[in-house]
């Protein structure tokens, strides 16, 4: 190879590395955004289609991404409730999933189940990862608790937060005597007559 040529190759290397993400990187997730990838993936999940530049749009970045502490404010722009919480990702229940769990490469997986098999002595983990296209795929569970910091974001819809909230106020609204009142209204009208009939025969 001449030496002119080796010249081109590097400085067609050098553009490259100024003008264009390396398609590795690209492919292993180092320049994605992986919380508000996976924040995407859950609010997909409940029905709510919304991107990452639409989710992190105005909210303070840490080299290019969503630090946690801002996980909440973004999951609200998906009609979603974050709540962080330290955690064994295996301890969570299907009441929690799907959860968001941080792991120790700086990575923010989506945990969709966990599975056993039928004499309990293997369980499995249904995980995706940010941007991951299709089915989740399974992992041993122990791999995922290893891999994991301890920090797990459970998600809700606030649609359905707000559906309770609203018929909690609807409940005060109404007070509590009249539906009382209501439900025992044979015990009242039967303490009502006694009382007429007492003072009948005192007359």
């Amino acid at each position: 190879m001449s030496s002119v040529t080796r010249m081109l190759q590097r400085l067609e290397e050098a553009v490259q590395s100024f003008g264009t993400p390396d398609p590795q990187r690209a492919r292993d997730g180092t320049d994605q955004d992986v919380l508000a990838a996976a924040l995407c993936a859950v609010a997909r999940h409940y029905g709510v289609e919304i991107g990452v530049p639409s989710l992190v749009s105005g909210l303070p970045l840490v080299g290019g991404r969503l630090p946690l502490e801002y996980a909440d404010a973004a999951a609200r722009r998906a009609d979603l409730a974050a709540t962080i919480d330290d955690a064994d990702p295996l301890a969570l229940t299907s009441v929690d999933l799907p959860a968001i769990v941080l792991t120790q490469d700086g990575g923010a997986d989506v945990l969709w189940g966990i599975e056993e098999s039928d004499d309990g002595a293997e369980r499995w983990a249904l995980v995706s990862g940010p941007g991951q296209v299709g089915p989740p795929v399974q992992l041993p569970a122990a791999d995922v608790a290893t891999a994991a910091t301890g920090k797990v974001i459970r998600l809700r819809p606030l649609s359905r937060l707000d559906s309770r909230v609203a018929a909690g106020a609807d409940a005060d609204r109404d007070g509590w005597f009249l539906p009382s009142f209501a439900a025992s209204g044979r015990v009242y009208a039967q303490a009502i007559g006694a009382t007429f009939a007492i003072n009948l025969l005192a007359l």
